[in-house]
């Protein structure tokens, strides 16, 4: 008895990346030639047909321009900056004649005089009350 197998279908599966080798250093791959997909005859595009997507080694982005641009732009506008707050009218002082003289000590004693009179009115209130028991 012969069992009967069924016939096999060819795989689809795309194999995977090659494995990396082990120093930190990637080697480095020329970028392939990406040609443009070809239509079939249901002019659809397969998986097939597609370029390669995975292997294709990308250059890294090189960002010195955008920081050197940054700086001389920051640089330019501490520059502006400092222009303007140095700027604008120069302060004058006064001349020596227009300024106010101030007496050193002014004369209070009669504000004194005057104090220690109503101190010596209210003590002698505040004693007499007490002599008298009026509270």
């Amino acid at each position: 008895m012969a069992i009967e197998r069924r016939p096999v279908r060819p795989t689809t599966r795309v194999p995977g990346p090659a494995p990396r080798p082990a120093t930190s250093r990637v080697p480095s791959v020329a970028p392939q030639k990406i040609s443009a997909p070809s239509k079939k005859a249901t002019g659809r595009v397969g998986r097939a047909d597609r370029p390669p997507t995975r292997g294709v080694a990308v250059a890294p982005k090189n960002n010195t321009p955008l920081i050197i641009g940054g700086v001389v732009g920051g640089v330019a506008l501490l520059a502006i900056l400092a222009v303007a707050m140095s700027g604008g009218e120069k302060k004058h002082s006064e001349p020596a004649a227009v300024k106010r003289s101030v007496n050193e000590k002014p004369d209070v004693s009669q504000l004194e005089r005057e104090g220690l009179l109503k101190c010596n009115q209210g003590v002698k209130l505040i004693k007499d009350a007490m002599g008298s028991n009026d509270k």
